[in-house]
């Protein structure tokens, strides 16, 4: 009862300061981006197409407010697959509040082009060196209505925070009766070979979509599951995800990655006074490891991590180094909580990792150069996970 009390003046005072100021426009439930698909569907692609589509622009499905997938779009994508047209490794992304697969729209010209950096193949000892295109990712672009409301008549504007409540529980039926059946499809297309495997990354309101979309399958952790989840500042709350805090993945390493920027004051700050409780990313209870990082551009990047783990001189921990040797995530042992050591803080079924040093940039910092550099080693490491582990001493950590 007091729930429906609060929803109704939240909403009230929208319309009234719509009424007083007569700028309030409606962001249209309808998909952008159905016409790449019906194209595709008129004129299918050859059978393992070389090279396979969505390798240097995404394809694109939309769901709507009630979960429903165009219809359209995901047949195109899944004819796609069939013919073995896409890449051995699907990268999907999903955006968070504030944004959807409008042309132009920033979040999609951003996995854009961290679709062709993941595909980006160039000598290690030369980062500056010109591209090829790997073609080893097809990406997808799952877009939803990430705004209600434009308030004020402005786009993305401050006023906007009203639609927070609205879209927040939007998010949770795009991943709980949308996303959540497309991942069963492609889970079916694995089965049969058709792909290899896929990661999913959510940003923001978009990895509460992830994990409403993938909840059901991290509670059974004797299921092989080669693909990764990665959540980016999720505003998504604690609670959410204490049922899979201590879940264990028998050995593999791991199925779902948090990642939360030290310096996000959107979801540590805002997400607090919207919700009343703390997110999941930036609880004590919830942190399982460290991330530290310099820039692998700068001469002797290796040696100063390797400075800061002999001056912590911390015993009984280990560490993990991604693609590039710039990025290093550390464990924490959290003693009477369920993570006593280093090996079992690494064999939880999900990361929550404290990002630190610019490595994840306040809120919005997403889809950069490095982030592709560090999500290839994480596939990486899913590949090749008996190599995944260097005992070395932990940074400490530092912030809470």
């Amino acid at each position: 009862m007091v729930g429906s009390i609060e929803k109704f003046l939240r909403w009230s005072g929208i319309f009234i300061l719509c009424l007083g100021i007569n700028a309030c426009t409606t962001v249209p439930d309808s998909p952008y981006q159905e016409a790449w698909a019906a194209s595709l569907l008129a004129n299918p692609p050859q059978e393992k197409a070389v090279p396979p589509l969505g390798t240097s622009s995404p394809l694109i499905v939309e769901f709507d407010d009630t979960g429903a997938v165009n219809v359209v779009q995901r047949r195109a994508l899944l004819e796609t697959i069939d013919r073995q047209a896409a890449a051995d490794t699907l990268l999907i992304f999903v955006h968070g509040w504030h944004n959807n697969a409008k042309p132009g729209n920033e979040n999609l010209k951003g996995f854009t082009s961290f679709l062709q950096e993941m595909n980006c193949k160039k000598p290690p000892e030369d980062p500056s060196a010109k591209c090829e295109s790997s073609n080893q990712y097809t990406g997808v672009y799952i877009g939803w209505r990430g705004d209600s409301q434009n308030l004020l008549g402005i786009e993305h504007g401050i006023a906007d925070f009203l639609t927070f409540w609205d879209r927040q529980s939007t998010s949770v039926k795009v991943g709980e009766k949308g996303l959540k059946s497309l991942l069963e499809d492609l889970d079916a297309r694995v089965a049969s070979k058709k792909i290899h495997r896929y990661a999913v990354i959510g940003h923001s309101l978009g990895g509460s979509v992830v994990l409403h979309a993938v909840k059901d399958r991290l509670k059974h952790d004797d299921v092989i599951d080669d693909n990764l989840y990665v959540l980016i500042n999720p505003a998504v709350a604690a609670t959410e995800y204490l049922p899979y805090r201590l879940l264990k993945n028998k050995g593999r390493i791991p199925k779902l990655v948090t990642l939360q920027a030290k310096n996000d004051y959107a979801v540590r700050y805002g997400f607090r006074v919207a919700t009343l409780t703390a997110p999941m990313g930036d609880t004590s209870t919830n942190k399982s490891h460290d991330l530290n990082a310099c820039d692998p551009r700068a001469t002797g990047c290796a040696d100063t991590l390797a400075k800061r783990w002999k001056e912590a001189n911390v015993k009984d921990s280990c560490f993990t180094m991604l693609q590039g040797h710039n990025w290093v995530i550390t464990t924490r042992n959290d003693n009477g909580k369920g993570r006593e050591t280093c090996e079992e803080s690494n064999h939880l079924l999900g990361w929550v990792v404290w990002a630190k040093d610019g490595s994840v940039e306040a809120h919005n910092g997403i889809l950069t150069s490095a982030q592709a550099r560090a999500l290839h080693g994480l596939l990486e490491i899913n590949r090749k996970r008996d190599e995944a582990y260097v005992a070395a001493p932990a940074i400490k950590r530092d912030g809470e």
